[in-house]
């Protein structure tokens, strides 16, 4: 039997080969292209992708799968919200995503975005007519609490998200 670093490395390997079996047999070569995000294969296809990369963000979306019991669409809504991928936010929510779903900290898709000062991303979210604005987090944190932390760093989203969460 093996042990010690070889074993690392064959996890390591068969790591990379179900990413990459992921994400080149989840393709979807139809009129839309992209991926099929309502398999669970091509969600975390989608998310090896559009992340790090990592067993970490796979480990997440499984755990927003089994442990939140969320579908895959609205799984798809919040990685994409959070990577500042409108297009996506955009189809998600066209194919009946929850505008409203939270992951394991309570957070929603238009937290995520917030914070990290995707105003397109803002932009598609609030034009649904289900979005609640004033869902708190489990920290007690709402949206508008979120555009502190892209004050200084991102001024022109700042402006531009405090002013669509602002707006009725």
């Amino acid at each position: 039997a093996h042990s010690g670093p070889w074993i690392g490395a064959q996890q390591v390997a068969r790591n990379l080969e179900r990413r990459w079996s992921l994400m080149c047999a989840t393709r979807n070569d139809g009129p839309e292209g992209g991926l099929a995000l309502e398999s669970r294969a091509g969600l975390l296809a989608y998310v090896l992708r559009n992340t790090s990369g990592s067993e970490k963000e796979a480990e997440r979306c499984e755990r927003l799968l089994d442990g939140q019991k969320l579908c895959e669409i609205d799984v798809a809504l919040l990685f994409a919200a959070r990577v500042g991928d409108a297009e996506t936010v955009r189809a998600v929510l066209h194919k009946g995503a929850n505008v409203n779903a939270s992951d394991c900290e309570g957070s929603t898709a238009l937290m995520r975005a917030v914070s990290r000062g995707h105003a397109e991303v803002v932009k598609e979210l609030v034009r649904d007519a289900a979005l609640d604005r004033l869902l708190k987090n489990n920290y007690g944190y709402d949206a508008m609490k979120y555009t502190e932390s892209v004050r200084r760093s991102k001024p022109i989203e700042y402006a531009a998200i405090v002013q669509m969460l602002e707006q009725n």
